[in-house]
């Protein structure tokens, strides 16, 4: 005897399963109609949940992936101050490993006046009723060896639905680069001016 039994998954449409008795014939009776029913449900809301498992374990290795590559350091802080996420980026930027800063204090990445510069922001746009979702603003941040890099920081607040604050987010540039070619630019402009003088008085002379 061989029972087919139709099983409707999320998005996919109808699929079959099949149950086949190979020692003897299948033997009917009032109960196996309900049974088979409610096992085929149970069979379905499996397969579904695993599926739908498995895409947000992917979601989440795409989004690990692109944060795990990215130039910028990328963090997340939860309330009690401990930071419970931060790419790899950090190695080049401050010097840190991963390991080292994973389950430790933000103090650690962040200095304390940095963090009393982000509170200070935050309270005020409280204060005013203006409520900040992102708080960004430039520090000198320490690197591990001790010398100071220039940092462009932004904040985002994290929200659960009852719009209570369960943790912060925020992204760290390192502007050294930036910086370096601003300065390059500022004496190109300096000599190219000097240049421009000399040669206007040169004219005058001649």
């Amino acid at each position: 005897s061989v029972i087919l039994c139709r099983i409707k998954l999320a998005g996919q449409g109808n699929r079959s399963i099949g149950l086949e008795a190979i020692s003897k014939p299948f033997t009917w009776s009032k109960d196996v109609l309900p049974l088979l029913h409610v096992s085929t449900q149970i069979i379905s809301n499996g397969i579904d949940r695993n599926r739908s498992a498995l895409k947000l374990l992917a979601e989440e290795q795409r989004h690990r992936d692109l944060t795990d590559n990215l130039p910028d350091i990328v963090w997340r802080v939860n309330m009690d101050g401990v930071m419970e996420y931060i790419n790899p980026a950090v190695s080049n930027v401050l010097g840190y490993e991963v390991d080292e800063l994973i389950g430790e204090k933000l103090n650690k990445l962040l200095s304390n006046e940095v963090i009393k510069n982000f509170i200070s922001i935050l309270e005020k746009s409280f204060k005013t009723g203006n409520e900040k979702k992102y708080i960004h603003f430039n520090e000198e941040l320490s690197h591990k060896s001790g010398k100071l890099v220039p940092c462009e920081i932004g904040i985002t607040v994290i929200k659960d639905v009852n719009k209570t604050v369960i943790a912060y987010e925020g992204i760290i540039r390192d502007l050294s680069e930036s910086r370096r070619m601003e300065q390059e630019k500022a004496e190109l402009q300096h000599k190219f001016y000097q240049s421009q003088k000399m040669e206007a008085i040169g004219s005058m002379a001649s």
